[in-house]
């Protein structure tokens, strides 16, 4: 499924759109270079699922916690500053992975090895007018 975020008004339907492709629990990898959005598509995907106020990328922090209106968790990971596979297990990711209803992941290609197959991906697209292509798929392209 592809859509167009022709601005920021945009994502809260595409956010929508996503969770209701995705179902009730799911692992989603947003695969884009930086600047693309993917973590303000996150923000509405949470603000969307979660009870708790959005607290921004965990870039530094690699992991953040949320809760959903049921108490389930819904998990944000920033693997940008991860450089070896064995941070990952370091960070516990099976952890995230196993117990979160629904586990955002930006800067995936660094876990790929720990993603279960039925791990669905978001792509990103800048393109020349800044508006955004948003590709979402249940398949890695790599």
């Amino acid at each position: 499924m592809i859509f167009t975020a022709k601005s920021l008004n945009d994502l809260p339907l595409i956010a929508n759109q996503i969770i209701s492709i995705v179902g009730e629990r799911a692992i989603i990898c947003f695969d884009a270079q930086m600047g693309s959005g993917k973590t303000t598509l996150i923000k509405h995907l949470i603000q969307i699922l979660s009870a708790d106020k959005f607290t921004g990328s965990p870039t530094f922090t690699i992991a953040n916690e949320y809760h959903s209106l049921k108490g389930d968790r819904i998990s944000h990971l920033d693997l940008y500053r991860i450089e070896k596979k064995e941070e990952l297990f370091d960070l516990n990711i099976d952890y995230y992975l196993d117990e979160s209803k629904y586990c955002f992941i930006e800067w995936p290609e660094k876990s790929i090895s720990f993603l279960p197959n039925d791990t669905f991906w978001v792509y990103i697209r800048i393109e020349e007018d800044q508006s955004r292509t948003i590709q979402i798929e249940n398949d890695h392209k790599p």
